[in-house]
């Protein structure tokens, strides 16, 4: 990982075997709610963020919780995304690396964190109305993106 970085944000889209790669700092990184607990054993939300950024140097934690909401943080504020309800699900296989794959590229592309999660969010939620892991239509992305709202906090 640390030779990889070379100037570009390191993405990491797992809870195991990370710890010296968060350690290495500026780090993205993509995880669900449950992968968050595992990490800090926390399982308070708030308690689980405030444990993560004391112990690593993270540039941004993105945590998702399926059809629930979701969060960005960057050790300072955190935005909270609620997504739409969607009743005509297939599947939910691949949405997690959709939405990893769409906010590191849309991050990379110039696009603000928070769009680009926004962004990723609308991607995985339109690939859960496929059964075909991680394809979406873009139209439909799109329209969830749409839907998508925005609360920013404190942490």
């Amino acid at each position: 990982a640390e030779i990889a970085r070379k100037g570009i944000p390191l993405f990491i889209d797992s809870c195991q075997h990370i710890d010296a790669a968060l350690r290495l700092g500026a780090v993205v990184l993509k995880i669900n709610v449950e992968e968050l607990q595992f990490i800090t054993g926390k399982s308070n939300l708030k308690t689980a963020i405030t444990t993560i950024f004391e112990r690593y140097n993270l540039q941004y934690l993105a945590i998702t919780d399926g059809a629930h909401k979701a969060y960005l943080c960057d050790g300072i504020k955190i935005s909270t995304f609620t997504l739409p309800q969607l009743d005509n699900i297939v599947s939910t296989l691949g949405a997690g690396d959709t939405c990893s794959a769409i906010f590191i590229s849309r991050i990379l592309e110039g696009v603000t964190p928070i769009e680009a999660f926004r962004q990723a969010l609308g991607c995985a939620s339109a690939s859960c109305l496929t059964d075909r892991c991680a394809v979406f239509d873009l139209a439909t992305a799109q329209h969830i993106t749409s839907q998508i709202t925005i609360h920013q906090g404190d942490n």
